[in-house]
């Protein structure tokens, strides 16, 4: 089930779910008073939210992130539902596998930017992650999944 959240909510809830998480560096939190300005959806099921996602106003779909209950199906079913709002236009990623999940949404790649150190959080882990490019993709409107 697809659940809207409200930014108070949805904020605690990524926070939570960032917390130790070892992909964490790839997800940008943001504060409350932003969230409050997006769409915030949630994959809920048994009573536990699995996977997270919002839309801003200018359609990028931001803070996608698989809970410790949640599965790719999760994701899958979360992507599906924020383009089925009709409100989104792009999404920001990591090269490496990301890009071809989302390509198979409708997603193709429009900007590529180098690595920055400057802008890679804290915790990045560059001995397992490396130094990839930084994408910006936009949907094409061809869903493929």
């Amino acid at each position: 089930m697809i659940i809207n959240l409200d930014g108070f909510t949805f904020e605690r809830e990524l926070r939570g779910t960032l917390q130790g998480h070892e992909r964490a560096a790839y997800v940008t939190l943001y504060d409350v008073q932003f969230y409050d300005r997006c769409t915030c959806l949630a994959v809920v099921r048994s009573g536990r939210i699995r996977a997270l996602g919002a839309i801003t106003r200018e359609g990028e779909l931001i803070s996608l992130m698989r809970t410790a209950w949640g599965k790719g199906d999760d994701v899958a079913g979360l992507v599906s539902a924020a383009l089925d709002t009709g409100n989104v236009r792009y999404l920001e990623c990591y090269d490496g596998r990301l890009p071809t999940l989302y390509a198979d949404y409708g997603f193709s790649v429009a900007e590529r930017f180098p690595f920055d150190e400057n802008a890679a959080a804290p915790t990045w882990n560059y001995a397992r992650d490396g130094r990839p490019d930084y994408l910006r993709m936009t949907y094409n409107g061809r869903k493929v999944a």
